[in-house]
């Protein structure tokens, strides 16, 4: 009889079924605190390897059963996949008795963890813990520059609703492009200090919780200038001191989209259009260079981010930027299943669209600061 389990970081899921004759297993979300129920990932044991098994994750909000669920035998090393029978219903032949599945590729506590102590070694990196989650859990910021003087800042934060597991990969990327000094990354240190947090929520995450809507207050609509949640107060406490004694030239929150949506950007009316446009247009460069051609799409969006919601993109410009025409307040959209060309979204590709916004990042800070 097969078996399901999820105490191990980042595993949240509830058995449905187990039917070991029919081969079949199906697996919902945990729902928690009135969050939307969105994100599977969990061990299974004992499984059949002569002949296929039938993986269902049901019971999932209707967005999300839309992207191609996932599996490993390490739960490092993720493939999609590949036979479907309906959204959300797999048919699989494993070939090891012990697998991982979820519904997108995880990047677990744990992983962010590693990310600091791997940098930590590094000259360019400053790691330190932003602070302390409400369950104990440090929330890792990584800092790349000198942190002193009157040298620009750029915030980069990634993963305040914790399903969205794409978002942090990217903010990993970014880290290791950072930290790797290439040319355009010491243009941008150099002039900047660039803070990195690949995970907010990292209780949620570590829960293998969605948060999306969670009670009493979704993570990104907790900006205010008296937050619920510690992370999010950490962020505005540290964004004031920089904003003190020198200026903040971009906000970027990184997040995953409904999974049936591909990549696009959210922003508000008030960004000045041109900085805008050729930030995109050295992302989108960017990425064409590591991936052959465009596979990004530059749909962007103002119409919910007008500053009437909390967001951390709204409140970042209105307190941050505003009264400043370089300055960039965006939230990045990571698709979950397939970029623009269809093709599927891999680890790869998450970690190309890190080092492109490195590079973005980089041509924004040296045209405001020459």
């Amino acid at each position: 009889m097969p078996t399901v389990t999820t105490d191990f970081d980042n595993g949240g899921a509830k058995v449905v079924a187990i039917d070991a004759d029919a081969r079949r297993i199906a697996l919902a979300p945990v729902e928690a605190d009135g969050a939307r129920p969105l994100f599977i990932h969990a061990r299974l044991s004992g499984l059949d390897i002569t002949a296929p098994t039938r993986v269902e994750f049901v019971q999932v909000h209707p967005p999300a059963r839309h992207a191609r669920g996932v599996y490993s035998y390490d739960g490092s090393t993720w493939a999609r996949f590949e036979e479907e029978l309906e959204p959300g219903v797999y048919r699989h032949r494993f070939t090891r008795p012990d697998a991982y599945v979820a519904r997108n590729l995880p990047y677990p506590y744990s992983a962010g963890l590693a990310l600091a102590d791997e940098l930590a070694g590094c000259s360019a990196v400053t790691v330190e813990d932003l602070c302390i989650s409400e369950a104990g859990r440090a929330v890792k910021c990584l800092r790349f520059g000198a942190g002193s003087g009157e040298r620009a800042t750029v915030w980069v934060h990634a993963r305040q609703h914790a399903f969205e597991c794409h978002s942090s990969r990217v903010a990993d990327g970014l880290a290791r492009w950072l930290a790797a000094g290439s040319d355009a990354a010491r243009a941008l240190t150099g002039r900047a200090d660039v803070y990195v947090v690949p995970i907010v929520d990292v209780d949620g995450v570590h829960a293998g919780l969605s948060g999306k809507d969670r009670k009493p207050v979704d993570f990104n609509r907790d900006w205010s200038v008296q937050p619920h949640w510690r992370a999010v107060r950490a962020i505005v406490d540290r964004l004031d001191a920089c904003a003190a004694r020198r200026p903040l030239l971009a906000a970027i929150d990184i997040h995953s989209p409904w999974f049936y949506e591909p990549h696009h950007w959210h922003t508000l009316d008030a960004v000045d259009r041109g900085v805008l446009g050729r930030f995109l247009n050295a992302f989108e460069q960017g990425v064409g260079a590591r991936r052959d051609e465009p596979c990004w799409a530059s749909r962007v969006s103002t119409g919910y981010l007008r500053g009437d919601m909390p967001t951390a993109t709204s409140f970042a410009f209105e307190r941050w930027l505003r009264g400043r025409r370089d300055g960039l307040a965006i939230t990045m959209e990571v698709a979950h299943d397939r970029d623009v060309l269809g093709r599927w979204i891999t680890a790869e590709a998450l970690d190309t669209y890190g080092q492109a916004l490195g590079e973005a990042l980089a041509a924004h800070v040296v045209r405001s600061v020459p």
